[in-house]
């Protein structure tokens, strides 16, 4: 799920890099690959919109270019249209852990803005760049370089910068962290503050929203009557509705434009039938797609469940052998965590010790942190919805502010697991502390100590040794990862 919630306490604040990790590699293959084989995926949840290639491309005013299907280029000016409403859109990849200790407190503001609804007329959205080649296309052309990226359209054009101090020290520079917004999207705009702070994300939003309808009262509302004069009393403003959704997904204004409704659009209008074409004759391949992924992640969950109600006994000599959990329930298992600590497993690096093989070591290290960061995810995501219930079903309860929430939230997680309020740090400065290499499981619940143990099973080995393997190779053949390899320029497409 995008919407992925972190305690972000302790997160530094300079925004992620695009780059591509190696963790992760077999569970997030499994379990996200089986949504990113259906191309149109668009869903609300709360207050948040999770947008596809075609929705975000339809907001921006972005096509496929007629000579190569893989690069979006801007739409004729007279078919580049607003939407009828603003949008501000989170770009994140999944292994970002800052995108994770934002989505908090992008949640919480999609709630106090009514996300979503006429009244706002606001769509807050996540888009994941790194989900497909379509995707890191099309983050290109949006001009995103760091995670996390929020950015604003509007019904107006937006500057971030001013001439003098562009030609001075260039337009990247003088944007500001995030570096410009592509000239090409006249209507959209990067938030260049401190995304650490959720009041300047609340306020900006605030702003560029204002701006918008302030440039919507001189073109469409009664500001606009009055320029017109006598004539203009004729003609009566667009009326603003107050109650329903906004769509999801492209709104009807953009689709009609987009297949050819309105004027101009022979662009459009090829685009959209090669679109076609290279769908249907890409929709079988899809499926099967869609079925080996299914396939793969229930044999993953099959090989899970096993190791828990069967856990992995390593023989003597072997790694883990000597660390068995003390004072288990029955069956017994292996701590995972003793593993580490005994074996210098914490220090293990990503060399090959015989060709196309790497240490044990860092195998289990690498499954160890992927399954402590998805069980910590799976805890502030709940303990984060279990608050947001609570509000709401308090009659008259007030949100508390932004800069308090996060504290709030943090506090509810360490009750639960605090280990998970430390791993954040931890992940981002990849356990070089003594801190964040425990002497044994550190979770109160069994099971989660009982679920990293599953890294012991020799399937389980198996499919990280093939996955970090490959990687490995593609690097040193390359020099670059499998994501930079098919994208060919950087870790996702953008330089």
């Amino acid at each position: 799920n995008p919407t992925i919630l972190h305690p972000s306490g302790s997160t530094s604040r300079a925004a992620a890099p695009i780059d591509s990790s190696a963790l992760g590699i077999v569970l997030r293959s499994v379990l996200i690959s089986a949504a990113a084989a259906v191309d149109c995926v668009r869903d609300r949840e709360r207050n948040l919109d999770h947008w596809d290639a075609d929705t975000l491309a339809a907001y921006l005013g972005l096509t496929t270019s007629p000579e190569d299907d893989a690069e979006y280029v801007p739409l004729p000016p007279q078919e580049d249209v607003y939407a009828g409403h603003d949008a501000a859109i989170l770009f994140y990849a999944q292994w970002c852990p800052n995108c994770h200790s934002l989505a908090p407190n992008y949640d919480a503001i999609g709630t106090i803005l009514e996300a979503g609804s006429v009244k706002s007329n606001l769509i807050m959205a996540l888009f994941d760049c790194e989900k497909d080649a379509t995707h890191m296309a099309l983050c290109k052309a949006a001009g995103v370089k760091n995670y996390p990226t929020v950015m604003y359209i509007g019904s107006g054009s937006y500057h971030d910068t001013d001439p003098i101090t562009a030609r001075v020290v260039g337009r990247d520079k003088s944007a500001g962290p995030m570096g410009a917004t592509p000239l090409e999207l006249r209507r959209a705009v990067k938030f260049q503050g401190d995304w650490r702070y959720g009041d300047q994300v609340l306020d900006w939003i605030k702003a560029m929203r204002g701006l918008s309808r302030w440039h919507r009262l001189n073109t469409e509302g009664w500001l606009s009557v009055l320029r017109r004069g006598m004539f203009g009393m004729f003609r009566k403003p667009v009326a603003r509705g107050k109650a329903g959704s906004l769509p999801v997904g492209v709104p009807p204004k953009l689709a009609d434009v987009r297949s050819g409704g309105g004027s101009g659009s022979s662009a459009v209008e090829a685009n959209a039938l090669k679109k076609q074409v290279k769908t249907l004759e890409k929709e079988m391949e899809s499926y099967d797609k869609l079925i080996e992924t299914s396939n793969e992640a229930v044999l993953h969950a099959s090989y899970t469940i096993d190791s828990l109600l069967l856990p992995t006994k390593p023989k003597d000599g072997e790694l883990g052998a000597d660390c068995m959990a003390e004072g288990s329930s029955y069956p017994p298992f292996v701590d995972v965590f003793a593993a580490l600590k005994n074996s210098n497993g914490w220090d293990a690096t990503a060399e090959l010790i015989s060709e196309s093989k790497l240490s044990d070591e860092y195998i289990l290290r690498s499954c160890v942190v992927d399954l402590t960061l998805d069980y910590c995810t799976r805890v502030s995501t709940r303990v984060t919805t279990e608050y947001l219930d609570e509000l709401s079903n308090t009659p008259d309860a007030e949100y508390p502010a932004l800069s308090e929430l996060d504290g709030l939230l943090s506090a509810r997680t360490e009750e639960v697991e605090h280990y998970c309020v430390d791993f954040d740090k931890c992940y981002v400065d990849e356990f070089k502390e003594e801190s964040c290499r425990p002497e044994k499981c550190p979770f109160k619940n069994e099971v989660a100590c009982r679920y990293t143990a599953n890294c012991l099973d020799p399937r389980i080995k198996k499919e990280y040794m093939d996955a970090l393997s490959g990687k490995i190779d593609t690097k040193a053949e390359g020099g670059k990862t499998a994501a930079s390899t098919s994208a060919g320029t950087g870790a996702w497409g953008v330089v």
